[in-house]
């Protein structure tokens, strides 16, 4: 019961982090470089697919009280260490540098009043 509550936790908290991203960070990049299809944003785009199947397999698991999920929990963590020192290292420092300090603001506002929270949360895990 416990195992499925943080998986609960961090499903949650992983899928609005990849929604805030792609509704509020990623739009502000592109508008200032003129770059969707190709670039940062769209390498983590599909970063973000990939995340989300290996999220959906350990979920399915986590459903029927399945604990094989290692592979895709390695899978998750392999995606995840990679994506996020892009994220860190590449994607949040030009948005620092291309983005107006208006807009940031605007953007960390909206993350703070929730604002793009996914549409849904885990279900049938609590």
């Amino acid at each position: 019961a416990s195992a499925k509550e943080c998986f609960r936790q961090f499903l949650f908290g992983l899928k609005r982090h990849i929604v805030w991203e792609e509704e509020l960070l990623f739009p502000a990049f592109e508008q200032a470089t003129g770059m969707r299809d190709v670039g940062p944003t769209a390498v983590m785009r599909m970063e973000h697919r990939q995340i989300q199947a290996a999220l959906d397999e350990i979920h399915q698991k986590v459903r029927a009280k399945d604990p094989g999920s290692d592979a895709a929990e390695a899978q998750l963590l392999s995606v995840l260490g990679n994506h996020n020192m892009k994220e860190e290292n590449i994607l949040y420092p030009a948005i620092d540098r291309l983005v107006s300090p208006e807009l940031r603001a605007e953007i960390l506002r909206k993350v703070q009043e929730g604002a793009a929270e996914p549409a849904h949360e885990c279900c049938g895990c609590g």
